[in-house]
């Protein structure tokens, strides 16, 4: 505003100054003192005040509204501050975990937990350098995990060529709850869908060894079981992979393994989820939701990341002596908890709680709030953002004030996997499911602030609440 007072004043001033000094030269005019304040000074002035006087009264008029205004905000805020908070409804997602599997170069499920919380170094990595020439540190899971299942698959990248042996040796690992899952399949088949059930009589995987065609097949007694219609098996994968994964070649690889065990392919479901570092958390809550609304479906969630290739680190610009690349694989059957499979045991219970900004009112509703584990050190909070700013540390020790919950209960997942972190999210979500059954287990992230996870033990090793 002063810029353009000043400015208009000098110009007009100039202005009329030179025209004068012209005006009187032609004249042959010889001014007096009084002609010179009079054409130098007090007209310039009058014609500054003509000109500005429309921009001082609106700049007069803009501010006098911005006070008004402040002053009505100041006025509503003061009674807001008064006023109780409105409740927002708090929805609740309710999961029966069925098995849970985690593995990386760490360990596996609760030995990679206590891992995480000690923390452990990388390892210099036998084969992987950067762009410096330098030997890399990774955490690279050992290949003879998956050494007994590796195979070469055709047309399909290296990188993912290993991450299909990772699944399937993983699938392998997770055979007794893929069992479990077939038979219930198949007596649910027996008793509610006679062209199943046919189907599973014939099947290779239910037929004796010592099965003659030409003998009559003697029909099984079918009794009446929770009705099982379909496993949906939901694969994550970095997005950094949406382009070049071959899903065709992994679903062939995954209904395969499946059919072997005795599951029929129309009762499979099979989705590719490609998630980012952003994304991963609300998409696994998204499935967790829509997958259990069905009470004849059950969900088999699969996460798998790697960068233990070096192609793709070559296509990764930052690779530098402090890029630290990892892998990890790891898994949880789900279904809502508001039933029960005869032939699949319960291992542990997750409720997740939408929409809930107060901690302590979750452990009020859960009957958590005199827990014994709060007197102990044994950390049993799994964290799984970046905890390295001072923002990122208020908001997360804010939610837990008002709760017995200390600071060293908490465990940070975030840098076990290196610079590996699009399912970084997932893998700390996963990791929560292997907090020991002895005690609850609690998930919290930055992503989604308003999203409390409780993992209890299943219900007849729950002894100190509900």
């Amino acid at each position: 505003m002063l810029k353009i007072i000043l400015s208009t004043v000098l110009s007009i001033f100039t202005a009329t100054a030179l025209l004068m000094v012209f005006y009187w030269r032609d004249l042959h005019f010889d001014p007096t003192a009084k002609d010179i304040l009079i054409y130098f000074l007090w007209i310039p002035l009058g014609i500054s005040c003509l000109v500005l006087m429309p921009y001082l009264a609106w700049k007069w008029y803009q501010h006098k509204k911005q006070k008004e205004e402040i002053a009505q905000n100041e006025a509503q805020n003061a009674v807001e501050a008064n006023e109780p908070l409105p409740k927002t409804e708090v929805e609740q997602i309710e999961l029966n975990i069925y098995s849970t599997s985690l593995l990386s170069q760490l360990g596996s499920n609760e030995e990679l937990v206590a891992k995480i919380a000690k923390g452990v170094a990388p390892d210099l990595d036998k084969d992987l350098i950067g762009h410096d020439g330098e030997r890399l540190l990774s955490y690279r899971i050992d290949e003879t995990y998956f050494e007994d299942v590796a195979e070469q698959h055709l047309d399909v990248l290296p990188l993912q060529v290993r991450m299909m042996n990772l699944i399937t040796a993983h699938f392998k690992e997770n055979r007794n709850i893929f069992s479990s899952i077939a038979k219930q399949l198949k007596e649910s088949a027996l008793f509610y869908d006679t062209q199943l059930a046919y189907q599973y009589k014939m099947h290779p995987a239910w037929i004796g060894e010592d099965y003659d065609a030409s003998e009559d097949i003697e029909e099984p007694i079918a009794e009446k079981v929770q009705k099982l219609d379909q496993l949906n098996l939901l694969i994550l994968l970095p997005s950094t992979l949406q382009y070049s994964w071959n899903e065709l070649a992994t679903t062939e690889m995954c209904e395969s393994y499946l059919d072997e065990l005795g599951i029929l392919s129309e009762q499979i479901n099979i989705e590719y989820h490609y998630c980012s570092e952003r994304s991963a958390y609300h998409k696994l809550v998204e499935l967790c939701q829509s997958n259990t609304q069905d009470l004849s479906e059950i969900s088999f969630i699969l996460a798998v990341e790697s960068e233990i290739d070096q192609d793709t680190l070559d296509g990764v610009m930052s690779v530098g002596a402090d890029y630290i690349p990892s892998e990890f694989i790891g898994s949880c059957c789900i279904s809502s908890a508001s039933i029960v499979f005869e032939n699949i045991p319960v291992l542990k219970q997750v409720f997740i709680q939408l929409e809930q900004k107060d901690l302590a009112q979750t452990l009020s509703i859960f009957h958590l709030t005199d827990l014994s584990q709060y007197e102990e050190d044994e950390p049993f909070v799994i964290i799984p953002d970046d905890m390295r700013t001072p923002k990122a540390n208020k908001k997360v020790i804010k939610n837990f004030e008002s709760t017995p919950i200390e600071i060293h209960h908490l465990i940070y997942t975030k840098f076990s996997l290196g610079s590996t972190e699009q399912l970084s999210k997932v893998f700390g979500f996963l990791a929560g499911l292997h907090i020991p059954h002895t005690l609850t287990g609690f998930f919290y992230s930055l992503d989604l602030p308003e999203v409390q996870v409780v993992i209890k033990p299943k219900p007849e090793d729950d002894h100190e609440h509900i």
